[in-house]
């Protein structure tokens, strides 16, 4: 553990503190560090799919305790060569990252971990540019493979871990797409209490797709959020892969180059988001660590965004 502990990068080991205290702290927790000395232990991946969009992890409306959880994103198996220079069909270092974070997270010990998406870097379709290697569909089920192994030999089994589907996980999502995602992943999105507190996971790829064929399953998605949603009072946090603004809330598509969810779209979920008690929106995908000011919703609720970056490639 020490020699891999040496080889952190910064950016590494940036994010492990960025974790700690935003995730933590934000539950009132204490912070604690623990060793595990046991080196011959061998980790199992505790991967929990959702099975009609909701995960079983804790009763409803218990008691609210604090407790810690991790969130990570975009581990995007591809991108790191990619972004070096190469044709991002050498994914060797976004494994050892996966395996960096796996020792980052035995240590802090969390109740459970969760996954904001983008889990590879090829897409399911063909993708523009069509002649990226990175992209081509034809990577895609090797990345797969060899991220769930590096899943199952670096998450523990003692933590339940979620995954969120990405734009690279879904693109253009359509039924025959979202049918090959939930064969491995399960739904992309769904709802599971812990603790008293109650979190759900949000689809925002059927916000950001033109494919006509995306309607239906948007329809579907905002029917069962609506419902999710007001299906209780407390306070919420909410998990989606994009996220809701960078700057403002007012912010055209393009002002960061479509790294945040389509304005059309962002008002119809902050509306909801504010009328429904959502305190804190976790996002990824956009490849770096940023805290917006605090939206103010009409109600006086105030949603808190944390955008956190990939852990592999910036």
């Amino acid at each position: 553990m020490a020699k891999l502990t040496r080889r952190m990068s910064g950016r590494l080991q940036a994010f492990s503190y960025f974790m700690t205290f935003s995730f933590l702290a934000a539950f009132g927790c204490a912070l604690y560090y623990g060793l595990y000395d046991d080196a011959e232990a061998v980790a199992v991946f505790n991967f929990k799919k959702p099975v009609d969009h909701l995960v079983a992890l804790d009763e409803p409306n218990g008691l609210i305790q604090p407790f810690r959880y991790v969130v990570f994103t975009d581990p995007q198996l591809g991108l790191r060569d990619a972004v070096e220079g190469n044709d991002g069909t050498d994914w060797r270092k976004d494994l050892e990252a996966i395996e960096m974070f796996g020792e980052l997270t035995s240590n802090l010990d969390p109740e459970f971990i969760v996954c904001d998406g983008d889990l590879n870097n090829a897409y399911p379709v063909v993708h523009d540019p069509a002649d990226d290697p990175s992209f081509k569909p034809v990577y895609r089920p090797p990345q797969t493979y060899d991220l769930l192994t590096a899943f199952e030999k670096s998450l523990s089994n003692n933590i339940p871990t979620f995954m969120l589907a990405g734009n690279h996980d879904l693109e253009q999502p359509n039924p025959e797409i979202i049918d090959a995602y939930e064969k491995i992943w399960g739904e992309s999105y769904f709802s599971f209490w812990n603790r008293g507190h109650f979190f759900i996971a949000v689809e925002t790829q059927f916000y950001r797709s033109e494919d006509p064929r995306t309607l239906p399953l948007l329809e579907a998605h905002n029917e069962w959020l609506k419902r999710t949603l007001s299906s209780n009072e407390n306070s919420k946090t909410v998990f989606q892969h994009v996220p809701l603004f960078i700057d403002n809330s007012e912010e055209t598509d393009s002002d960061f180059f479509e790294k945040s969810v389509p304005l059309e779209h962002r008002k119809y979920l902050l509306d909801l988001y504010c009328e429904n008690n959502v305190k804190v929106v976790i996002s990824g995908h956009t490849h770096f660590t940023h805290f917006p000011a605090e939206y103010e919703c009409a109600n006086g609720n105030k949603i808190k965004q944390v955008i956190i970056t990939s852990i592999s490639a910036q």
